[in-house]
């Protein structure tokens, strides 16, 4: 009698008497709806049904009881089956011809648990894909994805391929409901951009990360990926995010840090704002320095932000942990020595900062002999703890003096530029000087007027960025929690008379034609102003037309009207 036996968690056959005669009758073998065959202990073929001989490939004529199972497939797993008495399930197999089969091999036990034989049922490949196919798409799909939906964090969706069908989780709906309760129509524009985007990625068969603006004020970030598996597409995960919302809390943390770092003059070169290329290759410069540990001479005018650079050059890299020391003058020269290289039992600032870095500020206005001295201590030092030297100067105009310590140190110079050369920086400036005030003194400014944006961006700024920092300052400080925007009736009274003195009609880099329309437009503005705005007294003092003087008046954007 034959039976079915579970063992160490796989089903096996069991023979009596070594015969298994019921599994291998006739009528079973070839009314079985696989491939079939047995193998005898020297592997040859025992008992194969139809099946087996179609999904094989072999050629029905052919004499197979008795010939070995190696003339049609690898005798591999059998060999395992055979040893460790386990069955293993579905197993992509490889044969001699070349055509692929899936095949479950158990092994065949007699009363005592040896292996007298091996039991192998054969699938043919094409059809198990497409069983497994029709599986995946019409019950995991379907069953799976909206569970996974509605226990992520986040809001998302999943669509099927074509739109068949849709999940959203229960954050998907509340964001939604959120971000379009206030803005007319913005549900229906909403669902047509994630349509768009999901035949995109479909389409595409990419991951596409876009911010999108609906209506006039709602941002939304969406993130929209394909779902693709064994190369096979079962269709698109979308999650959005209120992106203002995100920026919001992005900036927050930033600034709190940037705050913390301030506060403790800690500062990274992420403190250093700008995004204009002077800047952009001044902190790029100083950091290839500073990582070969050679002496960087920062040169910029005064308020350019050469001690923030010098800090953030010592805080954002492995000296770190290591003081951080700033020598000036001071008016103290006699002090200099004793103060740098120690006198008694004082081991002097040179001792104190090994591994750390010393800053110099101002190098010009000391003795010449002092800074000698250093550079001489610097390259006869052979140990491994070395301070980084940074030194600096806002004497730009004087030539170095001809020295062993300005011949070395020039070498290394990094030029920090004047505000009035990176002009391009001045809103992004403004912006973080006005986050940082709004956070110390409670206000609520959220951006500046596009008038006194273009009165900055006219004005020189002689003390630089340490002067703009000073007018933001003073202006949040003038405005109440309901001022929302920097406007020119914030600025101190003296710092705008002094703006509008220096307005120029163009500036250093300006294109010709730029530098033309920029005086064109001021001269016609004059003109109108001492005429009383009179168009007809405007045209013929300037030679012109009144239709072209309109023209020009458009093309500068002033008000027709007037009076």
């Amino acid at each position: 009698m034959n039976v079915c036996k579970k063992m160490q968690g796989v089903i096996m056959l069991f023979a009596n008497d070594g015969q298994f005669d019921n599994i291998t009758s006739e009528t079973i073998i070839k009314n079985f709806p696989f491939g079939l065959l047995i193998l005898n202990g020297s592997k040859q073929i025992e008992e194969i049904n139809e099946h087996a001989i179609n999904y094989m490939g072999i050629d029905k004529n052919t004499p197979l009881i008795g010939e070995s199972l190696s003339r049609f497939m690898s005798l591999d797993m059998v060999e395992s089956v055979w040893q460790q008495r386990k069955v293993v399930f579905r197993t992509e197999t490889l044969l001699n011809n070349g055509e692929k089969v899936f095949c479950t091999y158990s092994p065949i036990l007699d009363k005592k648990g040896i292996t007298i034989k091996t039991f192998i049922i054969i699938e043919e490949y094409d059809s198990f894909i497409e069983k497994v196919r029709e599986q995946t798409d019409h019950y995991p799909m379907t069953e799976l994805i909206p569970l996974i939906a509605e226990y992520s964090p986040d809001a998302v969706s999943f669509i099927l391929p074509n739109f068949e069908k849709s999940y959203y989780n229960n954050k998907w709906n509340l964001l939604v409901e959120q971000m379009c309760k206030y803005e007319k129509n913005a549900r229906t524009e909403l669902n047509m951009v994630l349509a768009q985007i999901v035949k995109d990625t479909i389409k595409q068969r990419r991951k596409i990360i876009q911010v999108v603006t609906i209506g006039n004020n709602l941002e939304i970030e969406i993130t929209s990926k394909p779902i693709i598996i064994s190369g096979k597409l079962y269709g698109c995960f979308q999650m959005i995010k209120d992106y203002k919302e995100v920026n919001k809390y992005k900036r927050q943390y930033q600034l709190a840090t940037s705050i913390i770092r301030k506060l403790e003059k800690s500062y990274l070169m992420d403190d250093l704002v700008g995004e204009s290329f002077e800047v952009i290759m001044a902190k790029k410069q100083a950091i290839l320095y500073s990582n070969m540990n050679v002496p960087v001479f920062l040169k910029g005018e005064q308020g350019t932000g050469k001690e923030l650079m010098a800090r953030a050059l010592h805080f954002d890299s492995k000296r770190k942990e290591y003081p951080f020391k700033i020598v000036r003058v001071n008016g103290k020269e006699e002090n200099l020595e004793a103060i740098l290289f120690g006198e008694g039992s004082n081991s002097g600032i040179l001792q104190e900062v090994r591994k750390g870095t010393l800053f110099i500020d101002e190098c010009m206005a000391f003795p010449k002999q002092i800074l000698n001295r250093i550079a001489e201590r610097i390259e006869n030092d052979t140990a491994d703890d070395l301070f980084q030297l940074i030194v600096s100067t806002s004497n730009l105009d004087e030539a170095l003096p001809r020295s062993l310590f300005f011949d070395w140190i020039s070498r290394y110079q990094v030029e920090l530029p004047p505000l009035k050369k990176r002009k391009e920086d001045i809103e992004l400036l403004t912006g973080h000087f006005i986050e940082q005030y709004n956070s110390r003194y409670k206000t609520n400014i959220h951006s500046i007027d596009k008038d006194l944006l273009t009165l900055f961006q006219q004005y020189d700024w002689p003390k630089n960025i340490a002067e703009l920092e000073s007018l933001i300052e003073s202006a949040v400080l003038k405005a109440d929690y309901s001022e929302t925007v920097l406007r020119k009736e914030l600025l101190p009274a003296h710092l705008f008379s002094e703006l509008e003195k220096k307005e120029p009609t163009f500036s250093e880099g300006m294109e010709l034609q730029q530098a033309i329309d920029s005086f064109e437009k001021d001269y016609i503005k004059t003109t109108l102003e001492n005429n009383h705005f009179n168009k007809t007294k405007t045209a013929k003092q300037l030679g012109i037309s009144i239709r072209s003087l309109y023209y020009k008046m458009d093309k500068y954007h002033m008000d027709r009207g007037s009076s």
